[in-house]
């Protein structure tokens, strides 16, 4: 168990560390992102998210490189040497404590570090593996559920999508198919996009916004997202305990989601119309969601305020002040960084080097063992 307990050490300290270090990357990515641009603002939070987590996924690294940024501990050695013979007589003569046959009272039992180490290590393991199945679980059943979707018979619809993803210049086939498991259009698939669209949904949107929420799916595809929402959910896993970490995670995809809004503006599209058609696929997906069979791995934002500023960045475009990040994010990023480094190299355990100490000699007057200088 101790063995166990101090190869998971550095990074065991380096997770509760975030409990303190999350909440001050978050203020300080927060402070950062008034005013920026869409572009700006997702770097930001992507570098957010990074830091973050970065002491916990350095420490390993680190522990396994010997990089420690505690002080070396020096264990001094003492070699016999010919003291030992009188130490020894002496000691005989002395009556040992072991000889009044007293017997101790038994101790209570102490609450050592390492048995509260050991409890909350085995808690965090049982909250870790119990959000991995859940994510593996959902991940199967809701991939089951796209094997079985059926193909989207629209050539109208087809045509606009195929048109968008020429202009996006999109060079990954994808398919459009439908299935009762979504509440609304989303993309799934990591190497082979599936872009999945409710039931009926075509009763209640028209042909231009159903084409704008496809474009937008096929922008995610282009600008390579899922690989970030794949991340931010195995980071979910990690720090299940984090409730810093996974605002920064979700301020991070809800940037994604705002840069490939820009993404389809940027084509022409208006503003206007994408903003109600952005609307109207909530107000479907809040109804659809009550009677939705699994949890679709959803990217919209749940929360009223990030519905509100995904529309805002909508409505506002360009007009959004772009003040100058690049020296910020920089010097904000170097201070970052190494306080994210100086978390992880003092959560790791320095070496130990050994030394063999001064040898005892006896001053033959006395008798009595002198360390050298004194042995005259």
């Amino acid at each position: 168990m101790t063995s166990i307990i101090e190869t998971f050490e550095p990074a065991a300290l380096c997770l509760l560390a975030s409990l303190v270090w999350a909440p001050i990357v978050l203020a300080g990515a927060l402070r950062l992102d008034r005013g920026r641009s869409v572009a700006a603002s997702e770097t930001l939070w992507i570098c957010a998210l990074c830091i973050a987590v970065l002491p916990t996924l350095m420490a390993p690294a680190l522990e396994a490189a010997g990089v420690s940024l505690r002080p070396e501990r020096v264990v001094e050695f003492s070699a016999p040497s010919d003291a030992a013979p009188l130490i020894a007589a002496r000691e005989a003569k002395t009556p040992s404590a072991a000889s009044t046959h007293v017997v101790a009272p038994a101790a209570a039992p102490s609450l050592s570090a390492d048995l509260v180490f050991g409890a909350a290590a085995l808690i965090y393991t049982y909250g870790a593996l119990l959000a991995l199945g859940a994510y593996l679980v959902r991940g199967a059943l809701f991939a089951r559920q796209v094997r079985c979707a059926r193909p989207v018979d629209h050539p109208e619809l087809l045509r606009a999508l195929g048109d968008f993803s020429r202009r996006l210049g999109v060079k990954r086939r994808f398919e459009l198919r439908r299935s009762e498991a979504v509440s609304t259009v989303c993309v799934f698939g990591l190497f082979r996009p599936v872009i999945l669209m409710p039931r009926d949904i075509d009763a209640r949107l028209s042909l231009q916004d159903l084409a704008l929420m496809g474009a937008h799916e096929l922008a995610h595809v282009k600008r390579g997202d899922a690989a970030l929402y794949t991340f931010c959910a195995l980071l979910r896993v990690v720090f299940w305990f984090n409730p810093f970490v996974r605002q920064i995670a979700a301020r991070a995809e809800l940037a994604a989601e705002q840069g490939a809004d820009a993404l389809v503006l940027s084509l022409g599209a208006d503003r206007r119309r994408y903003a109600a058609c952005f609307i109207e696929g909530l107000k479907f997906a809040a109804e659809r969601a009550q009677i939705a069979r699994f949890a679709t791995p959803s990217f919209t934002p749940f929360d009223r305020q990030s519905r509100r500023d995904r529309l805002n960045a909508i409505l506002e475009g360009g007009q959004r002040r772009a003040r100058p990040l690049r020296l910020v994010v920089a010097v904000a990023l170097a201070v970052a960084g190494g306080g994210a480094f100086a978390q992880a190299g003092l959560a790791v355990a320095p070496q130990t080097r050994i030394v063999s100490a001064e040898p005892v000699r006896i001053d033959t007057r006395e008798g009595k063992p002198m360390r050298a200088p004194f042995d005259g």
